[in-house]
């Protein structure tokens, strides 16, 4: 009854423009769009292979706007007071809180920095767990300082081993790609609620230690 309803709405002959839609959006990207498109959601299973690639597609395209988006975003940032001063304090953030080993900065500027922001991109894309798909290691790459055709390269690449790693795990559990596409749906639904619920709680002021004391 279900399937026939959504088959009636997107029909198979429009699934891989499905496919590669859900592998643009943030936080699903092609770990949700590959067992979308192996689902029974379509009345039949997809060849994996016209899956992968429009899945990598999909993540390829959102890499570049992405990327570039923000890129502008943070050139702008230079010639606005505001804008410059929250590019800052990121940058700071991010600095002091993931990229310190013992106090030392990973990405130094020196011989190897970009072949470290390099793999620390690739790395951080090829894992398919969420948040840390092609969106966010665009806002990464950018953070960081990468060049853009290092931030790139490294995300594309990084994309298709994960596409590659999320086909494989489908293809070993091909009898339960649907409960595997429910699955992974809610957990980047609880993710992003967590974090979110966690940033909100952030904002509110801390009420003052002294606060009542003589």
């Amino acid at each position: 009854m279900i399937e026939n309803s959504v088959h009636s709405i997107l029909p198979a002959d429009y699934a891989w423009l499905c496919i590669l839609v859900v592998s643009m959006l943030p936080f699903l990207e092609a770990r949700a769009a590959i067992p979308l498109g192996l689902s029974s959601i379509w009345g039949g299973e997809l060849p994996l292979c016209q899956v992968c690639l429009f899945a990598f597609i999909g993540s390829s395209i959102s890499a570049v706007i992405v990327l570039c988006t923000v890129k502008l975003f943070a050139k702008l940032s230079q010639n606005n007071k505001r804008l410059s001063t929250m590019h800052k304090k990121l940058m700071s953030w991010f600095n002091q809180k993931v990229l310190q080993d013992k106090g030392h900065m990973i990405f130094a500027t020196g011989r190897h920095a970009k072949a470290k922001k390099w793999w620390f991109l690739f790395v951080f894309t090829a894992i398919p767990i969420p948040l840390s798909g092609v969106w966010t290691a665009a806002i990464l790459g950018v953070i960081i300082g990468a060049p853009l055709v290092v931030s790139l390269s490294a995300i594309i690449l990084g994309s298709l081993v994960s596409v590659v790693l999320v086909s494989l795990f489908c293809t070993i559990l091909s009898g339960y790609v649907d409960i595997l596409l429910v699955a992974l749906i809610i957990i980047c639904t609880l993710t992003v609620i967590y974090y979110l619920m966690s940033w909100l709680i952030g904002c509110i002021p801390k009420k003052s230690k002294n606060k009542g004391k003589i």
